[in-house]
């Protein structure tokens, strides 16, 4: 919102009353002799300076509104963004600037030969536009491949082939992050063209920092940005990782911690931290091809595969959604027998090493590695060796982004605390599902259905750790889409909590989804928050009878 009157129905008809009744007063004490009560004069002199005074003490309380920290709080949209911006300067605080969501796009054409994507090459998915960052040339031949920007063609079975490139989307924010697999449609031609894919989620798409969360991050800028205090350490992260959007931190004397009892005494003695970080609306489905090993022959004729997955692949990752041959079109994922997570404690140059005895201590650090079986029931394995015969997957891999790097800057030497250690975890998941019905009468306008879907992922994905997600705040954002006779159902709301342990459990309300307080295994409050993927909203219509009266 400007500061200036940029039109004069801008001005509140009471307001500009009052300032009529003023400068009458005003006039009838300065000459008494004329009549300013009504008439020409009234009309044509007194009103339009009434409204030009008006128009300016509008100006002057817009500027009073964006310099007040507390106004802004109570109406950030009110307030002048560039005003904001200098206020809480004052404070080293500065906003932080939206960002272009960044992925790579797999390209599959049907013929193994050489094909060029030029630089600023324009591709079109969800009604957003992305560009290619630099020429590239898939080759036949990795022997070929000599510059950053040269690709190998890499065959995926069925006569295919596929290569990547990165590409930037031409606008800034969080509506163009693509999610892994969507497809997006080239707006130029590509020889033997068959489609293109995002390879993973995209990342980087962050939204400009609105003025109300300028607002709550004051009391950072003036902290001293150093892991002590909570205040402190929030500032630090801020400092770094602007796009962070909650944290929570469990220390001495919390019944969350168990790393401070590292002694024959069964008592705790300070000293750890455990950093719970959401640094994403919603985890980041990573695509990698990992090569597995045939381990067991099953009687059907099938087998059980296992492959690894390092520390540094997906750090702090929370589970595998899907594992799949390079060629499968199929949607679905074999069946995972088992996973065994564990701990790789190697040291790291520079960095400070936390102190981690048990799996469940360091479940979603940055020091998590894991073994997965699962079973392939597409490939036999009459011919193939156990132990010995490999293949090559394409596994999904769903993660919070960033926990690495946040946990490279706390236990670096620059920045650690030399009275103990912090261990970064990425925030307990609970996956939440969302499911409700619009009713109407015949003919009823109903709202578009991925609107609402976006709004209520929003909401959920910025409560930070609040510990209830209530369905009377889902149910009024969907009212604000919603027009003429159409109401909304009762709202069944799903939750399923993935434990430190690798257990799951799941809640179910119709009201308020309540995180339970189990802090043996390390979920809490304090620990979890909700993720609701839009995807996972479902919204049913139906047409109901309603009497004319």
């Amino acid at each position: 919102m400007t500061i200036e009157v940029q039109d004069l129905s801008e001005l509140s008809s009471e307001a500009v009353r009052q300032k009529l009744e003023f400068v009458k007063e005003l006039m009838q004490e300065e000459h008494p002799l004329l009549d300013p009560r009504r008439g020409v004069f009234a009309d044509l002199v007194l009103l339009p300076s009434a409204q030009h005074s008006a128009a300016i003490q509008e100006e002057i309380n817009r500027l009073r509104r964006s310099s007040s920290i507390k106004e802004i709080s109570e109406n950030p949209e009110l307030a002048d963004d560039d005003i904001v911006d200098a206020t809480v300067s004052n404070y080293l605080i500065e906003r932080r600037a939206g960002t272009a969501a960044t992925g790579e796009v797999t390209i599959i054409v049907s013929k193994l030969a050489t094909t060029t994507i030029p630089s600023g090459a324009a591709f079109v998915a969800n009604g957003r536009e992305f560009t290619s960052d630099a020429v590239y040339v898939a080759k036949t031949s990795a022997s070929n491949v000599i510059s950053e920007t040269d690709r190998a063609l890499s065959p995926i079975g069925n006569g295919n082939y596929e290569f990547t490139i990165n590409v930037t989307a031409a606008v800034t924010g969080s509506s163009s992050l693509l999610t892994k697999n969507t497809q997006l449609v080239p707006q130029f031609a590509i020889s033997n063209f068959v489609k293109a894919v995002a390879a993973s989620d995209f990342s980087s798409g962050v939204d400009a920092e609105t003025n109300a969360q300028l607002a709550d991050k004051v009391s950072l800028g003036l902290s001293a940005k150093a892991l002590s205090g909570p205040n402190n350490m929030k500032a630090l992260l801020n400092d770094s990782f602007s796009a962070v959007l909650a944290s929570s931190i469990i220390g001495f004397g919390d019944p969350e911690m168990f790393r401070d009892q590292h002694t024959i005494l069964p008592i705790s003695l300070g000293g750890r931290a455990d950093w719970y970080v959401r640094s994403n609306r919603l985890p980041r489905k990573l695509g990698l091809t990992k090569t597995a090993t045939l381990v067991q022959k099953t009687a059907d004729g099938y087998g059980i595969w296992q492959f690894g997955l390092g520390r540094d692949e997906a750090p702090g990752f929370y589970d595998v959604l899907v594992i799949q041959l390079p060629s499968s079109n199929i949607a679905g994922t074999f069946e995972i027998t088992s996973e065994t997570r564990t701990m790789d404690m190697t040291p790291i140059l520079g960095e400070l090493t936390p102190d981690i005895t048990a799996l469940t201590e360091g479940t979603f650090s940055r020091y998590q590695a894991s073994v997965i079986r699962f079973k392939d029931s597409i490939t036999t394995t009459s011919d193939l060796v156990t132990g010995t015969s490999t293949q090559d997957y394409a596994v999904t891999v769903r993660a919070m982004p960033d926990i690495a790097e946040i946990q490279s800057l706390v236990g670096g030497t620059g920045t650690r605390n030399h009275g103990g250690d912090v261990l970064v975890r990425a925030a307990v998941p609970c996956f939440v599902s969302a499911a409700f019905t619009l009713e109407g009468q015949q003919g009823a306008l109903l709202p578009p259905p991925d609107d609402i879907r976006n709004a209520l992922a929003e909401y959920v994905n910025t409560l930070g750790f609040n510990g209830r997600l209530h369905a009377s705040a889902l149910s009024d954002i969907i009212h604000d889409y919603l027009t003429g006779k159409v109401a909304v159902s009762s709202i069944d709301m799903n939750g399923e909590i993935l434990r430190p342990e690798g257990s799951l459990r799941r809640i179910r309300s119709a009201e308020t989804l309540i995180i339970p307080s189990e802090p043996a295994k390390m979920v809490t409050a304090r620990t979890t928050v909700f993720i609701l993927d839009p995807a996972d909203v479902v919204i049913s219509a139906r047409t109901v009878n309603i009497p004319r009266v």
